[in-house]
């Protein structure tokens, strides 16, 4: 197997790809785990149903807030790099 600069390219677009599924996955997991498990937050910590409704609102909150400068980030500094996810 030859591991010069022509393979390397594959693989990196293969862990971008990975990356972006795993992080996925976590996001999806987080947020969908909360809904089962709030009935024992409630009870655990005696909070109210308005308290347990912040749990999933801050996160994505700071999902959305996170999000808009990141984007500019990546837009100013990477813009090359902005272009491969595109043919995702």
């Amino acid at each position: 197997m030859n591991d010069g600069p022509e393979d390397t390219a594959p693989r990196a677009e293969i862990l971008r790809v990975f990356l972006v599924l795993l992080i996925y996955f976590v996001i999806s997991l987080l947020t969908n785990i909360l809904g089962p498990i709030i009935p024992e937050i409630i009870r655990s910590f005696s909070l109210s149903l308005t308290a347990a409704a912040l749990l999933p609102f801050a996160f994505f909150i700071a999902y959305g807030l996170t999000s808009i400068p990141a984007g500019i980030l990546i837009e100013t500094y990477f813009p090359k790099k902005q272009s491969c996810f595109r043919r995702l």
